[in-house]
């Protein structure tokens, strides 16, 4: 079974209308996915999605999802006992049968009151049967209101005839809104003809009544009946299609088929044409035009017109009508079609509504560029989009100027470099341009700043979406804080921020909900908790909310630019957070989108935020931010699948390479959320999200030391989380080509993706379900390199087939992180070839860690300053995987310390031989031989490069065994890697 995280078909299951120009299949295919499922014939589709209903399309979208599809309520509406959108309900295909064209897809859900089964069946290439079976287990007071949401587009102006109480009524629904609440009931038969769609002819067992929703451009359609305790309904509905048909003018048409979605940069209508003699035209004069969907077409002239001469003969011929649309969006389209020789109209579309899918993804590498020798632009061609030998490509400027001459694509995928010296200082937009055979068929533009380097810049790496800070590759895991009013309360900012530091999160939100003034006299203790900060090694994610979500004026706008100014420069700075949920508070796009570009100007080096919980909206304010946060909260309401539908459905529409952060829930027990998520539901959802996409997690909320969450072992969790994702992050962020992975479970539950870094391969699995499941995950394509995967973080290895097939057990919403060496994998990052490390000294490269963030064989001293932290480092190593770091916030004495596990020496010379590094320059790090004995010590300056240190001793005479000891004497971190202690005789 295919898991969810193929964005591919995922995406293609969520495009309305895909299908076009299609010919008939012979039977139905059906595919699945956990909360999602698709069954498909010729040009109808049903497609299904746990909390959002079912959708049928058959050119266009014929039926709307509607999320409440199954509602089971008490006769007087005061309680409802059910509700499809927030029930656990799976997908699986149904065996074929002959009668059913194939196999069927069947939804299910099963809870303690109520169960439902729906079978979708299409019999024949344009016919639709949905089987409905369901039961009231033990409620004394049911009613089941069964419901679907024919689309207004479909219905809307419609001819109909309909068969109500046993009687037929026919006529046309006006195109507006009749004030009228119920159309018909008891509806045993309906048929609606609308050009250009066709007709739609739907039969059901059990009548059915038409609501007419249409001023919320809606319509509903169902039924709502008593259900007796215990007994077993069942309920038929078949949607039947005819193809579009219509005699006008002596011109016969038919099979009028139109793109719904353009992927390679041509919009194509067909239609058949047959002259009906003896009056019929001989020729007709054809009119295309195409125009932006939200543009008014009275005012604004169409992208393109197209014009052109048809000739009519007795005999019925496909008449072709295409133009082509280079720029991604949503579009309208009018054909019309006249005699020449009267100027009489026989026929015109309007308006034909279709999307012009991207035909390549095209964006800067780097969100900043400061001291890069080159500009780099990645481009990919997409599904459809062509031959990739016959399509060329060049690089402009938004006037047009050719930046980069034509080049031959010659594979899928592509890159584009410009000299970073030809760019000022500032915002610059790049457009890239695709032609085959000498017509532009696409564009897109990619948006990036250059400014002079500094040492706080802060970057988005597009291809990874994640950031790169300090040089490196940085992962945001960390959570809000309330109480930012006062920083030196007991329990407010400063206090979790010692807290929290030496469990190896690295990034803190704290709220300012206070006014201008005094945010100014806060200022100081702002600065000194930024200092503190970045002493402890947290990042600050600032927020100016209040400021940028009030209504504007001159004066706001200057002083957020002051704010801004003012902090640009703190090494702890990390983002700017300007607005919490603003679609749900009703505040409109332009409000950011006039303070953006004056943020962005008054600092290029740290990009912005915002929160959305209305994730449909999110995309209107995609120019106004730079990194787009999400925040479900599905406990206890929803399924834990909530938060990777929503982390999907916003990168699905952010431009690629816009970064996605997620707010897991870590709270609960007031407002509409009964309780906190169990440690299990946080590690499910925060690996989902990430699964998914998310290349950040802030929590919300935390309030040392037990307000939120309240339940310790969740928080416990949430800093073992921390040190997993710190330990995975070179990997979620490797710029390597990823593997794919597929899961097969009898259930459906298990998620999984997978990554690719130095000739090993990372899988991670999830599991959305809260019960224990046997499956298995492989990565097609990809030949292992031994026999055994480890599983990362449980200190136990699985064995790995031929193939890279790993068969394990996964606990209730339980989370598994497999690696393995890859055979004759390309190694894009080659470690230093250095002696091996250790000799006497165990674990001396530090690539053993049991428990995960910090090596085995080591123990550590806190020393004065409690806020002071230590373990294993993936990001910055010398040689192997991981390197030890040491974190000192302050020069108190005593320091923070790093002991070795005893080694055992007899009487001699010894050598330690030490790479170190830094994180500024001349941090003093002392490194000691003894403890007990009269230590044999040494001070060293470290720096920011890689450098070898060497310390000599004797041996003891009278004790044996002996500790190495490594403490930086200055406020600072130290990573220490490929340590060797060895006799002078052992050689090198």
């Amino acid at each position: 079974m295919l898991h969810r995280h193929d964005r591919k078909l995922l995406s293609a299951a969520l495009v309305v209308g895909a299908v076009s120009l299609a010919t008939a299949q012979e039977r139905a295919t059906v595919q699945v996915g956990e909360g999602w499922g698709r069954i498909e014939r010729g040009a109808v589709s049903f497609l299904w999605q746990r909390g959002r209903g079912g959708r049928i399309v058959r050119g266009s979208q014929v039926f709307d999802p509607y999320p409440d599809e199954f509602t089971v309520h008490d006769t007087g509406w005061k309680r409802a006992f059910y509700k499809s959108a927030s029930g656990r309900a799976r997908a699986e295909s149904a065996p074929a049968k002959p009668e059913d064209g194939g196999c069927g897809l069947v939804v299910g859900d099963e809870t303690e009151h109520f169960m439902y089964r729906q079978r979708v069946e299409l019999p024949a290439p344009d016919t639709v049967r949905i089987v409905y079976e369901y039961m009231n287990r033990d409620l004394a007071d049911a009613r089941l209101q069964l419901g679907s949401r024919p689309s207004v587009l479909w219905i809307s102006g419609a001819r109909y005839r309909v068969t109500t109480g046993g009687k037929t009524v026919a006529g046309q629904l006006s195109g507006e809104y009749g004030g009228r609440r119920i159309l018909w009931g008891d509806i045993t038969e309906a048929e609606f003809s609308k050009v250009p769609f066709g007709t739609m002819i739907l039969r059901s067992t059990r009548p059915m009544t038409l609501y007419d929703y249409r001023k919320t451009h809606q319509f509903w359609l169902g039924w709502d009946q008593p259900l007796e305790r215990g007994k077993l309904y069942r309920s038929t509905v078949t949607i039947a299609f005819k193809p579009f048909a219509a005699d006008v003018g002596g011109v016969r048409m038919r099979d009028l088929e139109w793109d719904r979605e353009v992927r390679d940069g041509t919009f194509r209508i067909r239609l058949r044409l047959t002259r009906v003699p003896p009056d019929g035209p001989k020729r007709l004069q054809a009119r295309l035009q195409i125009w932006p969907a939200a543009a008014d077409i009275k005012r604004v002239a169409p992208t393109v017109a197209q014009e052109q001469t048809i000739p009519l003969s007795v005999a019925s011929r496909t008449a072709q009508f295409a133009g082509p649309v280079i720029e991604p969006g949503r579009f309208t389209a009018r054909l019309r079609l006249t005699v020449p020789a009267t100027g009489e109209t026989v026929l015109d579309l309007n308006p034909l509504r279709f999307e012009v899918r991207p035909m390549f993804v095209f964006y800067s590498a780097l969100s900043l560029y400061t001291d890069e020798p080159e500009v780099v632009f990645p481009l990919r061609l997409e599904a459809g989009a062509g031959d990739p030998t016959r399509l060329r490509v060049r690089l402009e400027d938004t006037q047009g100027r050719v930046l980069l001459p034509e080049r031959t694509m010659g594979g899928v995928d592509l890159e584009l470099r410009l000299p970073r010296a030809d760019f000022e200082d500032g915002l610059h937009t790049v457009a890239a341009a695709v032609f085959r055979g000498g017509q532009l068929v696409g564009r897109a533009r990619a948006r990036f700043r250059t400014a002079p380097p500094v040492p706080w810049a802060v970057k988005i790496d597009h291809r990874t979406r994640g950031l790169i800070v300090d040089g490196r590759p940085f992962f945001p895991f960390g959570f809000y804080v309330h109480k930012g009013r006062f920083y030196d309360d007991s329990r407010g900012p400063q206090y979790v921020l010692n807290l929290e530091a030496p469990y190896k999160f690295n990034l803190v939100c704290p709220y300012h909900n206070f006014g201008l003034d005094f945010r100014k006299k806060t200022r100081p203790t702002i600065e000194k908790f930024l200092d503190r900060a970045d002493a402890v090694g947290l990042k600050m994610h600032y927020d100016i909310r209040k400021m940028c979500c009030a209504q504007p004026s001159p004066a706001l706008t200057a002083a957020v630019e002051d704010e801004v100014r003012h902090f640009r420069s703190a090494p702890a700075l990390l983002c700017w957070y300007l607005a919490d949920e603003p679609a749900g508070q009703r505040i409109p796009p332009d409000r950011f989108l006039d303070l953006y570009p004056r943020i962005a100007a008054a600092d290029p080096y740290h990009p912005t935020t915002m929160v959305f919980c209305i994730p449909s909206k999110a995309h209107e304010y995609k120019d106004a931010l730079d990194i787009v946060m999400v925040d479900p909260y599905p406990v206890p309401n929803q399924p834990l699948t909530r938060v990777a539908e929503t982390v999907d459905l916003v990168r699905n529409a952010f431009p690629p390479g816009t970064p996605i952060w997620c707010v897991p829930q870590a709270f609960g027990g007031g407002e509409g959320w009964g309780r906190e998520p169990t440690p299990e539901e946080a590690r499910c959802m925060t690996y989902l999200a990430i699964l998914h996409g998310a290349t950040g997690i802030q929590y919300f909320i935390r309030r040392p030391p037990m307000n939120n969450p309240f339940t310790g072992a969740l928080w416990g969790e949430i800093r073992r989380m921390a040190c997993e994702v710190r330990e995975l992050t070179p990997v979620l962020l490797s710029l390597e080509p990823r593997p794919t992975a597929v899961v097969d479970t009898a259930t459906g539950s298990v998620e999984a993706a997978a990554w690719r870094l130095g000739g090993r391969v990372w899988v991670l699995c999830v599991n959305t379900r809260n019960r224990p499941t046997e499956f298995s995950v492989r990565c097609p394509a990809l030949k292992p390199a031994a026999g055994r995967a480890e599983v990362l973080f449980r200190d136990r290895s699985v064995a790995l087939d031929a193939e890279g097939g790993i068969h394990d057990w996964i606990d209730g919403y339980g989370v598994r992180v497999y690696a393995f060496a890859e055979q004759k994998a390309p190694v894009l990052r080659t470690p230093q070839q250095e002696p091996r490390a250790g000799g006497i000294l165990n674990n001396g490269d530090f690539e053993r860690q049991t428990n995960v963030g910090y090596p085995d064989f080591f123990r550590y001293g806190q020393g004065a300053d409690t806020a002071a932290s230590w373990g294993t480092d993936s990001t910055v190593v010398h040689t192997g995987r991981h390197s030890l770091f040491i974190r000192s916030p302050s020069a108190a004495s005593p320091g923070p310390s790093v002991v070795s596990f005893p080694m055992v020496l007899g009487r001699g010379k010894y050598r330690v031989a030490l790479f170190a590094r830094a994180d500024r320059t001349d941090l003093p790090l002392r490194v000691g031989v003894g403890e007990g004995l009269q230590p044999v010590t040494r001070d060293f300056g470290v720096g920011k490069q890689w450098q070898e240190f060497v310390l000599d001793f004797d041996g003891p005479e009278k004790r044996r065994r002996v500790h190495l000891r490594f403490e930086p004497k200055q406020r600072g971190t130290v990573w220490i890697d490929t340590v060797r202690v060895k006799a002078f005789d052992d050689g090198p």
